[in-house]
């Protein structure tokens, strides 16, 4: 699925016990569908980490940020929420964990290109307080060229430096 198409995209960190290659982009739930972001990411949390792991506490969450709190600090995965809506247009919130990996951030810049025309806000420096997620936050509107991390820095692209 695409990431235009789909409501949730995750950049998985390198984790060889749950299979995930580092920098793999995984997109998931039909945009045009009624899921809610924070039941597809419940199911997510449970089917790749397990009954055990911080999602089964989160069952009756229903705060998509939670949820990508957790992925982030926890699992060093970037999460990307498609908002987009006809009546108010291409949004989403991308969520970035403390570190991020070359494959990662080389990722990032690839979803975003793919974003051409999207009001995003990006999310970074997460914080877990009484029950709410705080950030840093920032808003672009991708353009199809611009990076969140410049790979190199003899090209002529659009940076963001974060």
């Amino acid at each position: 699925m695409s990431v235009i198409d789909s409501k949730i995209t995750l950049i998985t960190p390198d984790d060889d016990g749950n299979n995930l290659k580092e920098g793999d982009i995984i997109s998931f739930g039909k945009l045009t569908d009624d899921n809610y972001h924070a039941i597809l990411l419940y199911e997510y949390g449970i089917k790749t980490y397990g009954k055990n792991s911080i999602f089964e506490l989160l069952k009756e969450c229903y705060m998509p940020n939670v949820f990508a709190y957790f992925l982030t600090q926890y699992y060093d995965s970037v999460v990307l929420l498609n908002t987009s809506e006809r009546k108010r247009g291409r949004g989403g919130l991308l969520y970035l964990p403390e570190e991020l990996s070359q494959n990662q951030k080389k990722s990032v810049n690839k979803v975003i290109k793919q974003l051409n025309g999207y009001i995003l806000e990006i999310n970074r420096d997460l914080k877990y307080v009484d029950g709410f997620v705080e950030s840093d936050k920032y808003k672009i509107t991708s353009d199809g060229e611009i990076e969140v991390f410049p790979i190199d820095k003899n090209t002529k692209k659009k940076g963001l430096s974060l």
